[in-house]
């Protein structure tokens, strides 16, 4: 203890101590200039008037896909915030944890996915990630808000080059805490620049619903046309679409009954219905019927989980 009282004290006095004056002088001057570097990049921006709208393009997030989002400069990290600003349209007073991923698309071409997920576990809690999707130019394509888990905690974030899709996905990997679910691994696969879930296993490997009945379990975004989804399951549509569609109608839902009795968090009742649509249709159940027989393994998986409508209690 004594010793411990020592050595704080020393490093106060070092902390306080005068450095060389050349030192100073190279410190200060250092700092001056890149202060004034970011100060004239952040006055040739205009003042952001909201989120970025789509199309806009970032190419200056190129210089980060190498070197990567953590452990920056004070220079790197200000510029970082000065285009973090012009994306959200705010200032970020903390930064998420980052990382960008080249991630191939449904239309042949490499696409770049931001990932911004939260840097400390809130429980209890879900992980939150937003991804923001950049065409070959870094052009904007969408962005998206989902969970990753409820009392989840993504312990990696990879691009499995090589998956039953055909083309690369993202893989985030994932643990239960304290009392979360049992999930291991979660699939993201890119389609016309939108990123969808297609796939979530426990943590031997074997596929698993989603819960949507209530919606801090559910992981993953929602799919955003929900219109489509018969035809991404009739028509020979892209295996990222089949997959997003089978994974939404194998998942565990309300009922409308159940519904009108729940006074917590639950399920939109546009969702429940898309469902009940989805079971109601002969070519639909006619054509999971015949999936479930696939020579692609993710596709088999998904379909065998769609071929009854799976009750969220």
């Amino acid at each position: 203890m004594r010793l411990a009282l020592i050595l704080g004290f020393a490093a106060i006095v070092a902390a306080c101590a005068p450095a060389p004056v050349g030192q100073v002088g190279d410190v200060g001057e250092s700092t001056q200039c890149g202060e004034a570097r970011i100060a004239e990049a952040d006055a040739a921006q205009p003042e952001p008037t909201g989120p970025a709208p789509m199309g806009t393009a970032f190419p200056e997030l190129a210089q980060f896909l190498a070197t990567g989002l953590n452990d920056l400069s004070e220079e790197r990290e200000a510029s970082l915030r000065l285009l973090l600003k012009r994306l959200h349209g705010e200032e970020t007073p903390f930064l998420p944890k980052m990382r960008i991923c080249s991630v191939a698309d449904s239309t042949g071409e490499t696409f770049f996915v931001l990932l911004e997920e939260p840097r400390y576990l809130a429980i209890p809690g879900t992980y939150n990630v937003g991804a923001h999707v950049f065409g070959a130019s870094w052009e904007l394509l969408s962005q998206v808000s989902f969970s990753a888990g409820w009392r989840m905690d993504v312990t990696d974030v990879e691009v499995a080059d090589h998956s039953p899709l055909g083309r690369s996905v993202l893989c985030f990997r994932t643990a239960p805490f304290i009392n979360g679910l049992d999930v291991g691994r979660e699939y993201y696969a890119l389609c016309s620049g939108r990123l969808v879930l297609v796939r979530l296993e426990d943590a031997q490997g074997v596929a698993i619903e989603n819960v949507y009945g209530a919606p801090n379990h559910t992981i993953g975004p929602v799919p955003a046309e929900l219109g489509e989804l018969a035809g991404a399951i009739t028509e020979d549509a892209d295996a990222g679409l089949l997959l997003e569609a089978l994974t939404f109608m194998g998942g565990r839902h309300l009922t409308l009954e159940k519904l009108a009795n729940r006074n917590v968090l639950s399920e939109t009742e546009d969702l429940i219905r898309c469902v009940d649509e989805l079971f109601s249709s002969t070519a639909v159940r006619d054509r999971v019927a015949t999936l479930v027989e696939s020579d692609n393994v993710w596709i088999r998986d998904a379909a065998r989980l769609a071929q009854s409508r799976q009750v969220y209690d």
